[in-house]
């Protein structure tokens, strides 16, 4: 119930845009997780979220833009608030055990030099360039959001570099106090055509 009043008075004070932002993205994720659309990428934002209280109990009414009506009730809508606001997991950029891959540096070496497919875009242009993709390499060793930070180069860089990633096998998770943990991490992909 705390949790309910703190979102009350979130929305009612100077950040109600933030949070009404958050609860929007909070219930596509929710609603999918769930089985109640597809993904988020082709799930059409709500435009409206209806929250009621009655007698104790909460119900909520969603329309979303493609005219469907998604209706939670009261245990729903408790789940969705809390899971909205559930404290996310310390994501960490250094730790006393940095993550690897399996086989480590030569391993990687060879897994980017292997498959690695140069866009048909670029020609027989010669090309000498580097792309830094993020992610985060998870406690289980798998990788989520994954990205590129460096400065967008065109001619579907970006995209060979992030399918690269999106291919590895699991890494050995990076540790803290003996403790397998979330681990933010850059790598550089060289990219060389002649």
């Amino acid at each position: 119930m705390k949790k309910l009043k703190s979102i009350r008075k979130c929305l009612s004070g100077k950040s109600w845009i933030v949070a009404t932002i958050l609860l929007i993205f909070s219930l596509c994720s929710y609603l999918q997780s769930n089985g109640q659309t597809g993904s988020i990428a082709d799930t059409v934002l709500p435009k409206s979220i209806q929250i009621t209280k009655k007698n104790g109990r909460f119900t909520t009414i969603i329309h979303l833009n493609n005219g469907q009506i998604v209706k939670l009730n009261d245990s729903q809508t408790r789940s969705f608030i809390n899971q909205s606001f559930e404290a996310q997991p310390k994501v960490f950029m250094f730790v006393q055990q940095m993550p690897s891959f399996p086989g480590g540096e030569d391993a990687l070496t060879k897994y980017l030099s292997d498959n690695i497919h140069y866009p048909k875009a670029l020609g027989k242009n010669a090309i000498q360039t580097t792309v830094v993709v993020q992610f985060i390499v998870n406690p289980n060793g798998k990788l989520s959001d994954i990205h590129t930070i460096s400065r967008k180069l065109g001619n579907s860089l970006e995209g060979e570099a992030i399918r690269l990633v999106k291919g590895m096998p699991n890494w050995i998770p990076g540790k803290q106090d003996g403790k397998t943990v979330y681990v933010r991490y850059s790598l550089p992909i060289r990219i060389e055509l002649q």
